[in-house]
């Protein structure tokens, strides 16, 4: 259990049980729902948002579970630690369209640790004295392109 899953666990909880005493405390004031027609289609809008924000919440924790459980393999702890020590970096002289790919961690995904070496070895900063360097990755559609 990380703290990030902890937080997101909690959030979705107190969401619930709000919304559970919310219908609750509805259902006891307004026993005959087809006379507080007003009542009842407030009611159903809170609802939705109730929805809306579960489904944010589910995200959340879905999202820290998968990293919850990449990080106990050794490869990919290394790979959410560069991924972590991006965040550091800052690029301001780059002026190329810059694009964040907005997926979440993929469980199902092989990775390809010879092409995967070849980019780090390509891109690596601590290599590149001066010289800037471009890498192009192009393929057949469904290729895990992206997720590489």
């Amino acid at each position: 259990m990380t703290k990030t899953l902890e937080s997101a666990l909690v959030d979705m909880y107190t969401e619930l049980i709000i919304s559970y005493a919310h219908a609750i405390t509805f259902f006891r004031n307004y026993p005959n729902v087809g006379l507080a027609r007003a009542a009842w289609l407030q009611f159903n809008c809170d609802f939705a948002l109730v929805v809306k924000k579960l489904r944010s919440y589910a995200r959340r924790v879905n999202e820290a579970t998968d990293i919850a459980q990449l990080s106990r393999e050794e490869q990919t702890s290394e790979t959410l630690a560069a991924i972590q020590g991006l965040h550091k970096l800052k690029i301001d002289d780059a002026k190329l369209p810059c694009y964040c790919i907005p997926y979440g961690l993929n469980l199902r995904f092989f990775d390809r640790l010879g092409e995967a070496k070849d980019m780090k070895t390509i891109l690596d900063p601590v290599d590149l004295k001066t010289q800037k360097t471009v890498l192009a990755i192009h393929g057949l559609g469904d290729a895990s392109k992206t997720t590489t």
